[in-house]
């Protein structure tokens, strides 16, 4: 195809109207389109949760001693994060496995001599 502002102005017009397409057929999934779009985001929610479930087991390897929980009972026993490190961890729901990490994230900030004080 030899150069021509005819030519040029076509392919414009083409590609205007490829991208229309694009935008109108995205209301207009086939079940296909949607289960392929459903299976790939019920993977990345997959890839999320075990990714925050390593975070948890790495934090209670490398901190074993942090106080997690405390058991209601007369003694108000502690638990440390070495008990719930391992299978434990894959038992847990997201919601608790975020508390966990927050939980030791807070306490090792406050174990940190170098206090962030806040500005304002």
């Amino acid at each position: 195809m030899r150069f021509t502002w005819k030519n040029v102005t076509f392919l414009t017009n083409i590609r205007i109207i490829r991208q229309y397409k694009r935008v109108i057929m995205e209301d207009r999934k086939t079940v296909k389109e949607w289960r392929r779009d459903w299976q790939s985001a019920v993977t990345r929610l997959q890839r999320v949760e075990a990714r925050i479930k390593d975070r948890l087991k790495d934090l209670c390897i490398a901190h074993p001693e942090v106080p997690v929980a405390t058991k209601p009972d007369m003694e108000r026993t502690i638990i440390k994060a070495k008990s719930i490190g391992g299978d434990y961890v894959n038992g847990l729901t997201t919601p608790e496995t975020l508390a966990y990490i927050e939980i030791i994230e807070k306490w090792l900030a406050d174990q940190h001599p170098h206090q962030q004080q806040k500005l304002f």
